[in-house]
């Protein structure tokens, strides 16, 4: 399911190792890159909150129930794979075609984390791999063709795009895949890479697997924590009341002066750590 080895958390320390956590380091998380992607998160957290406001006032401006878990993980998803690929799959405006993308894409990444802290007789046992007793490896051979073809369908995507861009438009605002694309076109790639289709493919697919789960997970613990605290609760609001006030949305410029918050996060993590919902890296 990990591009035999090719996604990052399963790659073994080697020259591919390094060069993969080179290319990650300085052109897919660098501070610049995740600067020139500010305004897609922005517009996905602005966006996510009119979905949630326009439920209340359909509901006649009264109160309304929402499945919050459900609700997050749309939110990360959106946010990951605007990102990765530049798609959003959730919300407003969303073809029907994407929307069957979407549910594909989903249940292969709940199908990856679930067979990936998962564990099998032949585990223990490699000689009894062939009988698989409950079609488990058939199960994972299948997840891996379904997301295989959807980045696949990413990346043919992004390499016709990338064909038709021309001057200024290349150091416009990219998403991971624009990146990727480009380093290709230009020869960026090491010779430690034999396999360049590979590669792009692991990279973008090692945002998505690791982050939807365990994202949507923390911030409904971080809810119902709260919630669960009042007086915690208060304490968050006044800080926010003080550092951000009541006109505007947090913004990232604001985190740093967000002591209370962040505390309340780090707490969080410590006592349910977002990698226990997934299997081991």
């Amino acid at each position: 399911m990990a591009y035999d080895h090719s996604v990052m958390g399963f790659t073994p320390f080697g020259t591919y190792w390094r060069e993969i956590r080179k290319i990650a380091t300085v052109e897919l998380f660098s501070a610049r890159r995740i600067g020139m992607l500010k305004p897609v998160r922005r517009s996905e957290v602005s966006l996510w909150m009119k979905g949630l406001h326009d439920k209340w006032v359909h509901n006649g401006n009264t109160s309304v129930s929402v499945e919050l878990k459900t609700q997050l993980e749309e939110l990360t998803f959106n946010l990951l794979t605007q990102m990765v690929a530049g798609k959003r799959y959730y919300g407003s405006n969303v073809a029907k075609a994407d929307e069957k993308m979407a549910g594909l894409f989903r249940h292969a990444v709940q199908q990856f984390n679930y067979h990936l802290g998962n564990s099998e007789m032949y585990d223990a046992l490699p000689f009894m791999a062939w009988l698989d007793f409950k079609g488990d490896a058939k199960a994972m051979k299948n997840t891996q063709k379904d997301l295989d073809y959807i980045m696949q369908t990413w990346l043919d995507e992004h390499r016709a795009k990338a064909d038709q861009m021309r001057g200024d438009a290349i150091n416009n605002t990219r998403d991971f895949l624009d990146v990727l694309v480009m380093m290709e076109k230009t020869g960026q790639f090491s010779s430690a890479i034999k396999d360049i289709d590979t590669t792009i493919k692991a990279l973008a697919l090692t945002q998505l697997v690791a982050g939807v789960d365990s994202m949507a997970n923390t911030m409904v613990w971080v809810l119902a924590l709260l919630l669960d605290n009042p007086e915690m609760l208060a304490k968050a609001q006044i800080e926010l009341d003080t550092n951000v006030g009541k006109d505007r949305l947090v913004e990232e410029s604001d985190i740093p002066n967000l002591k209370y918050l962040q505390a309340l996060l780090k707490e969080t993590l410590r006592m349910y750590p977002g990698g226990a919902t997934l299997g081991p890296a």
